[in-house]
């Protein structure tokens, strides 16, 4: 069994930021907890889902990561890979079984997220797969809000003319 530090710079967590499912895969064979946390309270799944990086969320997933792990926030990987633009990452996510309606402690879904960053194919499949563009976050704002807010016109058009 490996010990880990589990703060954010340990070669396992670069390992999962930089995309490294080879490393990420040994570090695994050799013991460590598919759903070890840092510092912070992120897990693997969360640092490959914000990065982008589908292949690693791909094998995190096949091994059973928690697609539903919270970190102090309640942010999930879901809410990451959606700030993060990389729709093959949100689809295997969401094909997962995750919970595209999920909200973190200040109100906000992936879809919130998604549209404030204008990750307009990411808005779009999250629409296809039952997100609420309705959903209020703390302040009361909806996703199409958030796209207003920060300029992003393909969210604006797609939230605003979606059933």
């Amino acid at each position: 069994m490996i010990t880990l530090s589990y703060d954010d710079t340990s070669t396992l967590y670069r390992a999962a930021k930089m995309g490294d499912t080879d490393l990420v895969r040994e570090f695994i064979a050799n013991g460590t907890d598919k759903n070890a946390t840092c510092r912070r309270g992120y897990t693997l799944l969360h640092h490959a889902a914000k990065y982008g990086h589908k292949e690693t969320v791909r094998y995190l997933i096949e091994i059973g990561a928690n697609i539903h792990a919270l970190v102090n926030g309640g942010i999930t990987p879901l809410h990451r890979a959606a700030y993060s633009g990389c729709i093959e990452t949100v689809n295997a996510i969401i094909e997962a079984g995750a919970e595209v309606n999920v909200v973190d402690c200040l109100g906000h879904t992936p879809l919130h997220g998604a549209a404030r960053f204008g990750h307009s194919a990411i808005v779009s499949r999250l629409l296809e797969k039952g997100a609420n563009k309705h959903a209020l976050d703390a302040k009361g704002f909806t996703p199409l809000d958030e796209a207003v807010k920060y300029y992003q016109r393909q969210a604006i058009a797609i939230l605003a003319f979606s059933e």
